[in-house]
């Protein structure tokens, strides 16, 4: 097993104060420049520059964070990665913050924070032999409550950050809780955190053994009787390079010095390793959220169209392990490699100036092309896993197969939507894998790409095969969806629509209540901001109140009828932005939220667009949420105003009810008065000359979607997430090629009962052939999962990195059964027994493709040069990395190219020109 990078030395002179120094070369891969100018200028500088230090002054130690950026010099520099390497060997180089990128906090799913220290942890021990065991995070804009469970989870010791404070000024929307102390999670797990540092590029003129003002904070610990142990900072940011030399001399004096503070000096996570566990006892501690008051609130929103790529890849990689996990079952080898060279290059875009929206346009044509780039791979590997699976599940009927899947942990009853150009030419129906008789439904949102609806029951984690057969169309369901010209109708949800267009009523059936107090409806209110126009929104914009409401409606129609699903368009204009909004409601499980897919076209800058609703509710609490539960917020304040949410957000009355809106991208949201929810749909601020290019940078056109629903409980009694969860991620229909009726198994899935559990992922395992679960707890309630697999021989409790904490016993013959504690978030490895259905191995051979471009350049752009995103493989010599296509005409670039002309592309193809997109090979991925 690797070694900690930091060793815990002997114990320090008692009654002393220890002052922990940790010196740093903050680089940002993506902000003012892009991850071109950071591989070919900054990283060489900062290797060359603390070369100079290193030999200059014996006991100095850097620390430097991004298993990506080690990724790019050894890569790019193999000269300067092979002297760090001599370095980190010494204890010189510190590898920190064990993860790929400096990651954003709020944005990224918790499956993604944990996929990012895996991964990254995976190449430190890979390349150094050597892993961090901090969470190094100086410069990002807040940290939510669910960060310090998901970083205990992966097996690390703390966490440190220097963003809520700048100067004297305070950043944070509350007071910090304390310099260094104790972070809790949900569920009672700790990791120790530094909050209060001081800043990245802090200088030393003096002593620090005798400084006054370290001395006075020293003291107030003491009265606290708390620890007296302290981290510090000295180095240099935003671009690489070395800290002066001036400030690495003082430090080496202060080491020495016999003042009353003990200097110590070393890798970033000395100070967690270090603390013992009597000391840890006698830390404060705290819990919640750590959110930025103004700096960041803009991040939610700005640039969309990343956040957009970035929430589509997580749900293509969570589709796209599931699937291959049920596949290696049926015999075909799991494509491990693959799936980690394609979460690496979209995690890498996680960066925290980069998926925040605050980087320059050159930065995200790159950031762009690696999206893409991972959404190919995400998909092939889910092809190729279902073309195994198509070869094993059977199916009932003569007809055209269609494979669903469904990639959560709960039984659903869902409406399917598959592209179908034969739909409507002649009557469909629907076999179920049991032999039933569904009814169909020709779509009708898109007159060029017609669409063949049914509801489909399917059993959690399980891919099955629904056949479409020629035929007349069964009876339609006893709750048919029907639309009128202002209202909407399923029977258990009814929606009017006013004479403006708005939504005015919203009646719950199955709860017996109106939903709204007043119609909902977009607003725009002015957006100033200035001095950091991406990262912010003001506080003042928002108390002004709209600048519009509502908006001029300019046509309605009704596009679905039913009786599978209802839809109504509405066309308005609101202060020079057009919308289209389409209503509509299901039949089946999906009846129970009323859905709207805006489409914005954004032509305006200074405009910040909410969609505003009002319930009948009193609620003087937003519920917030997580991925992994939820956090309550109070009523918007100067303070804390624009907050965060991942999937949904919830206003509850005190009857023990309430109303959520869904999200399916979109992150920003504010809680005015007790009974409104706005949720942000556009941030496009005004902007001074040196940020010119934020002022256009999300002009053009916009999908979004977010949906209505009614609670009948508390927003953390697990049905609101399971309504977000099914409203993101619907089951996942392919189409295979006619054939006859086929025998073999209806499904294959674990035989899977959660409860109110979320599964958060299922995958194979990177170094065994378990299959991995894992699952979450969002409910203050203990949850038992049910595991009824007949193949599951043995089980194991493990981290989030798959290390193994405790054997499980499977009682011979029966189900496993796992009991989660409130909050809790557990991951379990699963040895399953091959599916009684194996598909034969294909005949293949591999087919020599010789490198024939050179790709990247160490120093320089010459143009025609290709860059290869992510972790990539390199030939002898070092120069043809890259496969390039010859034709006659004009050779394609072996990369992808993205052409637009006013948006960014889409995933789903919602950009206004879409794009164009060419493969490049890609490339290993990290040792294993």
């Amino acid at each position: 097993m690797p070694r900690p990078s930091t060793a815990a030395p002997a114990a320090s002179d008692a009654g002393r104060p220890r002052l922990h120094v940790v010196a740093l070369a903050h680089l940002d891969t993506q902000w003012r420049w892009t991850e071109r100018d950071s591989a070919a200028l900054f990283l060489p500088a900062t290797v060359s520059e603390n070369e100079a230090l290193f030999e200059r002054h014996p006991a100095y130690v850097l620390s430097f964070e991004g298993a990506h950026r080690y990724h790019l010099l050894e890569q790019l520099h193999p000269e300067l990665f092979a002297r760090l390497l001599a370095r980190v060997a010494a204890g010189r180089w510190h590898p920190a913050g064990a993860a790929i990128e400096a990651f954003d906090a709020i944005l990224p799913s918790p499956e993604s924070l944990l996929r990012q220290i895996h991964l990254g942890q995976r190449w430190f021990a890979s390349r150094f032999g050597v892993e961090s065991v901090d969470l190094f995070l100086p410069d990002c804009f807040g940290f939510p409550a669910s960060l310090p469970q998901i970083a205990a989870h992966a097996g690390l010791l703390g966490f440190v950050t220097q963003k809520l404070r700048r100067g004297e000024l305070l950043r944070a929307a509350r007071p910090i809780p304390f310099p260094y102390g104790r972070w809790r999670g949900a569920d009672g797990s700790e990791i120790l955190a530094a909050l209060d540092p001081g800043e990245y590029s802090a200088r030393i003129t003096g002593d620090l053994s005798r400084d006054p003002a370290w001395l006075a904070r020293f003291a107030a610990r003491r009265t606290a009787g708390h620890p007296e142990r302290l981290l510090t900072f000295v180095g240099i940011g935003d671009r690489g390079g070395a800290p002066p030399e001036p400030s690495i001399a003082a430090l080496a004096a202060s080491l020495v010095s016999d003042g009353p503070i003990e200097v110590r000096h070393g890798g970033s996570d000395r100070i967690h390793v270090e603390t013992t566990e009597a000391e840890r006892a006698r830390l404060p501690a705290c819990e919640g959220d750590l959110l930025l008051r103004q700096h960041g609130t803009g991040c939610y929103s700005a640039k969309l169209a990343l956040k957009r790529w970035n929430r589509a890849n997580e749900r293509r990689a969570r589709a796209a392990e599931g699937l291959a996990a049920l596949a290696a079952r049926c015999g075909r080898p799991a494509p491990r490699d693959r799936l980690a060279a394609a979460w690496w290059r979209f995690l890498a875009r996680q960066m925290h100036d980069d998926l925040t929206g605050t980087a320059i346009p050159a930065a995200y044509r790159i950031s762009l092309a690696d999206e893409a780039l991972a959404a190919s791979e995400f998909d092939e590997v889910a092809g190729d896993s279902l073309a195994h699976l198509a070869r094993v599940l059977g199916r009932p009927a003569a007809g055209t197969p269609v494979i669903l899947f469904n990639p959560l942990g709960q039984t659903r009853r869902e409406l399917v939507e598959i592209a179908w150009p034969e739909a409507g030419l002649r009557p469909l129906h629907v076999v179920g894998p049991r032999g039933e008789l569904l009814p169909t439904q020709v779509g009708g949102r898109s007159p060029t790409t017609p669409t063949l609806l049914f509801v489909a029951e399917l059993a959690p984690l399980s891919a099955a095969v629904f056949t479409v057969c020629e035929g007349p169309n069964p009876a339609p369901p006893a709750a048919p969806a029907a639309a009128s010209p202002r209202g909407l109708d399923n029977g258990r949800l009814r929606a009017r629509f006013d004479e403006a267009g708005l939504l005015a009523s919203l009646v719950d059936a199955a709860l017996g209540r109106e939903l709204l107090a007043a119609p909902s409806r977009p607003e725009s209110f002015a957006n100033r901001s200035r001095k950091y126009p991406a990262w912010e929104i003001l506080w003042s914009d928002l108390a002004a109140g709209p600048r519009a409401s509502g908006g001029t409606l300019r046509g309605e129609r009704i596009l679905e009828s039913g009786p599978l699903r209802a839809t109504l368009e509405l066309e308005r204009e609101l202060d020079g932005q057009r919308l289209r909004e389409r209503w509509s409601l299901a039949a089946g499980d999906a009846g129970d939220r009323l859905e709207c897919e805006l489409r914005l076209d954004a032509r305006q800058t200074g405009r910040l667009l909410k969609y505003t609703h009002h319930f009948a509710v009193d609620a003087p609490q937003i519920a917030c949420d997580l991925g992994l539960g939820l956090v309550r917020r109070p009523l918007a304040s100067e303070a804390l105003y624009e907050v965060p949410a991942q999937r949904f957000a919830a206003l509850e009355d005190g009857a023990g009810g309430g109303a959520a809106v869904l999200a399916d991208v979109l992150a920003g949201w504010d809680h005015p008065d007790p009974s409104t929810l706005r949720l942000t749909c556009l941030h496009a601020p005004r902007a001074s000359f040196k940020w010119r290019h934020q002022r256009t940078q999300d002009r053009g056109r916009h999908l979004l979607r977010f949906a209505l629903a009614g609670l009948a409980g508390r927003a953390d009694d697990g049905a609101a997430a399971a309504l977000a969860d099914r409203f993101a991620e619907p089951p996942l229909a392919w189409r295979g090629d006619p054939g006859p009726a086929v025998s073999g198994p209806a499904s294959l899935g674990l035989g899977l009962a959660c409860g109110a559990a979320r599964v958060m992922a299922f995958k194979p395992g990177d170094d065994t052939d378990e299959s991995i679960l894992r699952l979450a707890n969002p409910t203050p309630e203990k949850v038992t999962v049910t595991i009824g697999d007949p193949g599951l021989r043995a089980a194991r409790r493990l981290d989030g990195r798959e290390r193994e904490l405790a054997p499980l016993t499977v009682p011979p013959g029966a189900a496993l059964q796992l009991d989660l504690p409130p909050h809790a978030l557990v991951t379990v490895g699963l040895d399953l027994a091959s599916a009684e259905a194996r598909a034969e191995p294909v005949p293949a051979r591999p087919v020599p493709l010789p490198c024939n471009r050179r790709a990247f350049r160490p120093r320089g752009r010459r143009r025609g040069h290709t860059r290869l995103p992510g972790p990539a493989a390199r030939t002898a010599g070092g120069q043809r990395r890259a496969l390039a296509a010859r034709c006659r005409r004009r050779p394609a670039r072996a990369r992808v190219r993205v052409r637009t002309r006013r948006a960014d592309p889409s995933p789903d193809g919602a950009g206004l020109a879409g794009a164009a997109v060419q493969r490049e090979p890609i490339p290993a991925a990290p040792a294993r």
